[in-house]
């Protein structure tokens, strides 16, 4: 049975969630400015008010440990800056590295005691002379693709010069850093990194895309029984978080990567498209982000205004995706960021982080508010309790009354809503078909451990945020 659901879907009336989940970073990354028409995203268009840390992208190195300054936007950095001026507050980032810095010279750079202490030099004298807040540095695959073995090590050595040469300037240091637990085998010794940052930005993203040559959620927030290696097994939010916890990483340290960027996918056969469906290659190029396999939030929601498409959720991986003949899509939703920020709420993690929120929603084209995703991951947050960001959207997703029978049992006819959770127990639930007569159910469903059916959102949630 498929669930037909909108996408800009707006959860209305949500509680904030606990204290300790009380930081938002967004990453702007510059080439948003040379896009065309709706995606064309400038500094002046971002909303800082919704950030308590803002993070330009990306300031790369030269081969002999100096800023690369060709090519770097200096006036647009400069206005990045600028946007303090709106809101007094927020902490100002430059994220230096970045994914399309070789390995190799990111290596050559930290091997070599001259060189790397010229690069720490070169990147607090950046800082300091653009009057920033912090600095974030993004090195995702630290021995992998074209570095060596000692890497590792000097990585940690980095961080440490680097911590201890801003520490004395009362910047904050951070790292942005593939998410799965495979990488500290190979990347990341997590108990040494967790002494020299301020931050660690976790990437809970990408882990399924057309490369796989099978349809698979970008960013699921839990596994599925399907997935039986030990690989696979790692690729959702709970697994990810877990990991960095156990590993070492303080929670008051940890920020979840989220993503306003999903990934396409060009089906073998239209009509087998669910999730790991035979693909033959990446979705077409987007209109504004121009890489095929990669579409934008934006990108998205114009899409499937156009009308044709069916968008589903995933109950059992808890995230949205959507076809239309021979495309697929992942993308991210309000209702899956609900439940991301429900299960980084209980790991006691810092906060949250929008990779990038260019790709948002930014002019409220679609109907979800201005920067739909970022306004609503804000307004859960407790980050000022006197300050509400108001979307101009209400919700469809609004909790269904359902009539239940006198006895307090099922009720005799199935709600819109498609689900009916069990009145004797509160992890179980059924799904019937709208309007249909019982008293014949389907089979019973049954949520994961410490889990229990959420009325409000028709959704598996952790037992602490349901009431029964």
């Amino acid at each position: 049975m498929r669930i037909y659901l909108v996408l800009g879907l707006m959860l209305c009336a949500v509680t904030a969630l606990d204290a300790a989940l009380d930081k938002l970073f967004c990453f702007y990354q510059t080439g948003a400015a040379y896009r065309i028409g709706n995606g064309r995203v400038e500094v002046g268009d971002l909303n800082p008010q919704l950030c308590t840390h803002l993070v330009y992208q990306y300031v790369e190195m030269t081969t002999y440990g100096a800023i690369q300054m060709i090519g770097l936007n200096t006036t647009e950095l400069r206005d990045f800056v600028g946007l303090k001026a709106r809101s007094p507050t927020v902490k100002i980032y430059a994220s230096m590295g970045g994914p399309e810095q070789s390995s190799s010279l990111l290596s050559t750079l930290l091997s070599n005691p001259s060189l790397r202490r010229a690069t720490v030099k070169a990147i607090v004298d950046f800082a300091k002379l653009y009057n920033l807040d912090g600095v974030d540095f993004h090195w995702q695959y630290p021995v992998l693709k074209g570095g060596e073995v000692v890497d590792r090590a000097n990585y940690i050595t980095l961080l440490s010069q680097l911590r201890t040469e801003l520490k004395g300037t009362g910047m904050e240091l951070s790292v942005s850093v593939a998410p799965t637990s495979d990488y500290f085998r190979s990347s990341y010794d997590v108990l040494e990194m967790n002494k020299h940052v301020d931050f660690v930005n976790v990437m809970a993203f990408d882990l399924h895309a057309y490369w796989d040559a099978q349809t698979g959620l970008n960013a699921p927030v839990f596994g599925a029984p399907w997935e039986r290696s030990r690989a696979e097994r790692e690729l959702h939010v709970d697994a990810i978080l877990k990991a960095w916890k156990t590993a070492g990483m303080e929670s008051s340290k940890i920020i979840l990567g989220v993503t306003a960027y999903g990934h396409s996918f060009k089906l073998a056969n239209k009509n087998e498209n669910s999730t790991k469906s035979r693909s033959i290659g990446p979705g077409p190029e987007g209109s504004y982000t121009a890489k095929s396999g990669v579409l934008s939030y934006l990108e998205t929601c114009e899409l499937m205004k156009s009308g044709g498409w069916t968008t589903i959720w995933d109950d059992v991986q808890q995230s949205h995706y959507g076809f239309k003949e021979d495309l697929w899509v992942s993308f991210e939703s309000m209702k899956a960021l609900h439940i991301k920020m429900n299960m980084a709420d209980a790991y006691a993690i810092k906060g949250l982080g929008m990779w990038a929120m260019e790709g948002d929603d930014v002019r409220n084209i679609c109907g979800g508010g201005n920067f739909s995703l970022l306004s609503f991951i804000y307004n859960q947050l407790r980050i000022d309790p006197g300050t509400t960001v108001t979307p101009s959207i209400t919700t469809t997703l609004a909790t269904t009354t359902t009539q239940v029978s006198e006895d307090g049992g099922l009720p005799p006819i199935c709600p819109p809503s498609g689900f009916v959770r069990d009145p004797k127990e509160c992890n179980g639930f059924y799904r019937c078909s709208p309007g249909s007569k019982f008293p014949s159910f389907p089979t019973k469903n049954t949520c994961a451990s410490g889990l229990n059916f959420d009325t409000r959102y028709n959704v598996c949630n952790h037992a602490k945020y349901v009431t029964c």
